[in-house]
């Protein structure tokens, strides 16, 4: 998978204009929005399907859909990526053109973005995007300073909803498990130390799979 993403950007990169780069970022993101449209639809018709339930969660459903089933961890992903082009496209444009309907639609994306994440319950997603946005503003050249001020301002107000917003990110699991990351920092920690036993040549193939997972 890994190969075939990295080919894939190599041959866009050295073939393609930036033009065609941007009308091949348009179609992969309207490929997204069709998937996320038709997991919406399949799950609306079909809740029972549509929705896993998580009882003792704050919010006591997921989005996964029928058609196509996407599991809730995606369904996150690609609604972060809906929202960080989106505002890049309509707040962060470098030329500041973007007429008003452009941009009301962009805006509409970021919105079905937005819920599409909340309905997913993505954890790592929902973490990660306020950095992905951060990057976007720095990049587009606004101003560091500008930049840490707004997220200063929108953290400062998000710290008054700390206990619903860690009750939402609980998914009414155990704090250990949130803490934890799933169990994954328990296995990046014996990673980290098969890693140090051998930084160069590895363990061999399939080495996390002799993790203890116990």
């Amino acid at each position: 998978e890994i190969l075939g993403d990295t080919s894939f950007f190599v041959v866009v990169v050295c073939f393609c204009t930036s033009e065609e780069v941007a009308v091949l970022w348009d179609v992969l993101v309207l490929w997204l929005v069709a998937i996320m449209c038709g997991c919406w639809v399949s799950a609306l018709l079909d809740p029972a399907t549509g929705f896993e339930v998580a009882t003792r969660a704050l919010l006591p459903i997921q989005l996964t859909g029928t058609f196509p089933q996407i599991h809730p961890n995606s369904v996150g992903e690609y609604s972060a990526i809906f929202i960080l082009v989106a505002l890049s496209r309509a707040t962060l444009n470098r030329t500041d053109h973007c007429p008003r309907n452009e941009k009301l639609m962009w805006m509409g994306l970021a919105a079905f973005g937005a819920i599409s994440l909340v309905f997913s319950q993505a954890r790592t997603s929902i973490l990660a995007l306020p950095i992905g946005i951060l990057v976007i503003m720095v990049m587009a050249g606004r101003s560091n300073v500008r930049a840490f001020a707004t997220f200063a301002g929108v953290f400062a107000v998000a710290g008054f909803f700390v206990p619903t917003l860690m009750q939402f990110l609980q998914r009414g699991q155990h704090e250990e498990v949130l803490y934890s990351l799933s169990g994954r920092w328990v296995f990046w920690q014996q990673a980290w130390d098969f890693f140090r036993e051998s930084p160069i040549i590895g363990h061999g193939y399939y080495t996390a799979h002799r993790i203890d997972r116990s």
